[in-house]
């Protein structure tokens, strides 16, 4: 029998078990992007739209292994179920959450791309060549700093 302090299978498990099955099948289909574009390089030129689609794919997976390890690299003093890291452990997993949140900032990027090439029926090359350079460095600047901050 088992003690009613300790069920074998609790509501925290059932729901961390849930969010990892989530998270890994995210990371999964940002795998599939990630491949898919590589395809595509192989039969066509890769434009702007491709490079974009690519940072959110890249930092959504580093926000899912953030989210998913979040648990574990908490530290042990703590006492919250499953936690068996340290201080420099629990500033890594906030790194990687706050760097991968730059994936939004892509996601604005690739709004404003949708926006030059629908309403204002800019060119690849226009695009690739005054806004692309734009559109990368704010994100990875921005989300950068808040994350070494």
């Amino acid at each position: 029998k088992h003690s009613s302090e300790a069920p074998l299978f609790n509501l925290y498990s059932m729901f961390h078990s849930l969010i990892l099955y989530t998270i890994f099948r995210a990371i999964r289909e940002d795998g599939d992007v990630v491949r898919s574009v590589n395809r595509n390089q192989d039969n066509k030129k890769i434009t702007s739209y491709h490079r974009l689609l690519m940072g959110v794919a890249f930092f959504d997976i580093l926000l899912s292994v953030g989210l998913a390890f979040g648990p574990f690299l908490q530290p042990t003093e703590t006492e919250f179920p499953y936690a068996f890291g340290n201080q420099k452990s629990c500033t890594f997993q906030s790194f990687l959450l706050t760097l991968g949140l730059a994936g939004t900032g892509y996601s604005a990027c690739l709004m404003f791309y949708y926006l030059l090439v629908i309403r204002y029926n800019l060119k690849e090359r226009t695009i690739a060549r005054w806004f692309e350079p734009i559109f990368h460095f704010v994100p990875l600047v921005f989300h950068t700093s808040i994350a070494i901050g």
